[in-house]
């Protein structure tokens, strides 16, 4: 109990003896500015004040056509000059977290780092809702992110143009222009298209869909019911629809069908990535061996040239075996001839003898005979 007593003792003579130098510095401040020239243009403060001011100074935008200046008055009320450096301070803060707006250029096909019409609107249409910044700040970085041909539509407007007359200008040229009637055909004729994954023709539906949903006041549960319905009959793999049937008789929410179709289809890439290598390397493995005995030229040609001999071998031996054949035939046919000669001399011979032995007599001739 003692020592709580002598503690508060303690911190009550501390404060005394530190106001009693506050007043003893303020005094002799007094004294100091009582000796300066009232009709002088400087003014005594002190070192805190001084690095206040400077922090001011340097943390306050200045405007177009304005200088800054000081406080009026000699003395500088500490607690308000602290909440003026926490508001500088946080309005700073503020001017420095602001998110740069995206390049718009007018393209009708945005370049490397653009953005199109419609995204480029949104995120203007977003910053001037959250009020971060002024409709004077606001304009400036709508200027800064434009380039080219709408960077060029501004400059009839003149330099005194404000945020709305702009944006009603830039609206007028790269808005949509199409009914009501038109988005929604729009939608339904749309498929994906060739070499588009499925995040961009997911998000350009639904992108038709939202403008034509602000004619028609379509709700939200009859919006997400057409959505649902047209990506899956719009996906272009034929494969991929079969295989997520199932989910789209099932799931009833767009997002969670988006969702996983986008899973059915990784897998399906990753199954693809792995069975194409081998099927390649099959295929390799097959054309070299149908390519191997092409590439070994020589071999091809020396087994062309025993064909050759081989063939020539065979014609010489059939030919010869002609020649032979012809040769025998004619022996033969020549000793045939002789042979039926020498029966027609024999019987020409015994012919003769018999003729030359017949003696007129006809009894007799005809026992001779």
């Amino acid at each position: 109990m003692a020592d709580g007593v002598d503690k508060g003792a303690k911190e009550k003579v501390k404060e005394s003896r530190e106001q009693l130098d506050l007043a003893d510095q303020q005094e002799r401040l007094d004294v100091l500015r009582g000796k300066l020239d009232p009709t002088c243009k400087y003014k005594l403060i002190t070192k805190e004040e001084y690095e206040n001011l400077i922090a001011i100074k340097a943390s306050t935008p200045l405007e177009a056509g304005k200088t800054f200046s000081f406080p009026s008055g000699s003395a500088i009320n500490s607690f308000a000059l602290q909440q003026g450096l926490n508001q500088t301070a946080s309005n700073q803060s503020s001017f420095n977290s602001i998110p740069k707006l995206p390049t718009f250029s007018g393209n009708e096909e945005p370049k490397k780092g653009e953005v199109t019409y419609e995204v480029w609107s949104f995120e203007v249409r977003c910053l001037r809702n959250s009020q971060v910044v002024s409709d004077t700040v606001l304009l400036q970085l709508i200027r800064n992110s434009l380039k080219g041909n709408a960077r060029s539509v501004l400059v009839p407007l003149g330099e005194q143009a404000t945020v709305v007359q702009v944006l009603d200008k830039l609206e007028g040229f790269y808005g949509r222009v199409s009914s009501s009637e038109t988005l929604l055909q729009e939608f339904y004729n749309d498929r994906q298209r060739e070499n588009e994954s499925l995040v961009q023709f997911g998000s350009r539906l639904e992108a038709v869909l939202t403008q034509a949903v602000t004619y028609f006041h379509i709700d939200d549960a009859a919006k997400d019911g057409m959505l649902r319905s047209k990506f899956w009959t719009g996906i272009r793999s034929s494969s991929l629809r079969n295989a997520t049937r199932y989910l789209f008789d099932s799931m009833k929410d767009f997002q969670s069908l988006f969702k996983e179709i986008r899973k059915i289809e990784q897998e399906i890439g990753q199954q693809t990535k792995t069975t194409v290598p081998k099927a390649a390397a099959q295929h390799n493995q097959a054309a070299a061996k149908v390519d191997k005995p092409a590439l070994d030229q020589q071999e091809l040609l020396d087994a062309l040239r025993n064909i050759e001999k081989r063939l020539e071998r065979v014609e010489k031996q059939r030919n010869q075996g002609n020649v032979n054949n012809n040769q025998s035939s004619d022996r033969d046919r020549s000793q045939r001839g002789n042979s039926r000669g020498g029966r027609r001399w024999f019987q020409n011979r015994g012919k003769n003898s018999r003729d030359s032995n017949r003696t007129g007599n006809p009894k007799e001739d005809s026992l001779l005979s």
